[in-house]
């Protein structure tokens, strides 16, 4: 029972401590934008034009200043079959989301170009789950008669992406509009899991122990850029965006592995098994990849008093590929050579979604 829940918990380790979450449309950016939940790429009309589409800029009527206000936001988390077959791990989490500052401004000797700047919140998860259990019965055979025992798993996954942005955009007629964005990105990622169990037997006194840890953080510093087209006709436009991979800066990272045992015998020559093995390693490179991006969209005039918004973006695979690894260590208790490697392996994302924005009066829409 103990040796498959290991294998279930560090399964998941495995499979899930990386999701492709910044590669879905989790985050909504700009007044109007975040209320259509970004399905604004041919039709953005505030300034989150500089995340969407830049080429829109340069079809705004005038120059424009925005600080997003505090959003609010609920987060559901479920890892499916986390713990066991039927047993999953949930986790919800209400608080603030993402923020954006942006505005715009003009060089005086560029007539006709436009230009934007941007600090942005492009991607934030936290996540963290805790499973614990204590129970009197027989759970350990090297143990003689029944024992008091407990045990816990706690899992942790988080990271933070904060981008910062300068936009560039040109009308090249009255109706084809072109633009550019360069963003610098800020990652920070941490993500680990603990596996602890431990017995005491009344009958023999014995107390025995098992500990498995295994974490890792790193961070990320590099630069990306997004280009984009913009054709604006009197009842409808239309959007074109390509985003760039990141060529990554400067960056770092850390491992943690642990694994203890002690106080039972496991293969039952009459002595104990003990276990100890411990590496931390800091300072570490790191390889963190994203990928290329293609987004479509169009916003169509229904009437005078409605807009529809229509939008698509897909993101491509990476194939399997290591973002980070220990240099090898050797066990204290073991002798045997070991060694921690972090890997990424994404498939290719679809987003796409339809808004509907209708408009009240002047100052009201919804």
């Amino acid at each position: 029972m103990i040796r498959s829940s290991i294998s279930v918990a560090f399964i998941l380790l495995a499979a899930k401590l990386y999701a492709q979450s910044g590669h879905y449309w989790t985050e909504s950016f700009g007044t109007r934008s975040m209320l259509l939940n970004g399905v604004v790429i041919g039709s953005v009309e505030d300034l989150g034009a500089v995340y969407y589409n830049p080429a829109r800029i340069s079809q705004f009527e005038s120059p424009a200043f925005v600080i997003s206000g505090q959003v609010y936001q609920l987060n559901k988390t479920t890892i499916k079959n986390g713990l066991g077959d039927g047993l999953d791990l949930k986790k919800s989490d209400f608080g603030g989301g993402p923020s954006l500052v942006s505005g715009t401004f003009k060089l005086g000797f560029l007539e006709g170009h436009q230009f934007a700047y941007a600090f942005l919140t492009r991607s934030q998860f936290n996540a963290t789950f805790n499973f614990a259990v204590d129970d009197f019965g027989d759970f350990v055979k090297a143990f003689p008669g029944e024992e008091y025992f407990s045990g816990e798993i706690s899992f942790n996954n988080s990271f933070n992406d904060e981008w910062m942005g300068l936009s560039w955009s040109y009308p090249v007629n009255e109706k084809l509009s072109i633009g550019a964005t360069g963003f610098y990105s800020s990652l920070e990622r941490n993500a680990g899991l603990k596996f602890q169990l431990q017995a005491f037997s009344p009958d023999s006194s014995q107390t025995g122990m098992y500990i498995e840890k295994r974490a890792y953080a790193f961070k990320s510093q590099s630069l990306l850029a997004k280009f984009g087209l913009s054709w604006q006709e009197e009842n409808y436009s239309l959007g074109l965006t390509l985003t760039t991979p990141k060529i990554e800066g400067m960056g770092s990272g850390s491992t943690s592995y642990e694994t203890f045992l002690a106080g039972i015998d496991t293969t039952g020559n009459g002595a104990t098994d003990d276990i100890y093995i411990i590496n931390n390693q800091n300072d570490l490179d790191e390889n963190h990849k994203i990928p290329w991006s293609v987004g479509v969209g169009a916003g169509i005039r229904m009437g005078k008093r409605s807009l529809l918004h229509l939008s698509a973006e897909w993101f491509s695979a990476i194939p399997y590929y290591t973002i980070m690894e220990s240099a090898p260590f050797t066990g204290q208790s073991t002798g045997e050579e070991l060694q921690m490697i972090i890997v990424d392996d994404l498939t290719s994302v679809l987003n796409y979604g339809v808004g509907l924005e209708v408009f009240i009066n002047e100052n009201v829409s919804v």
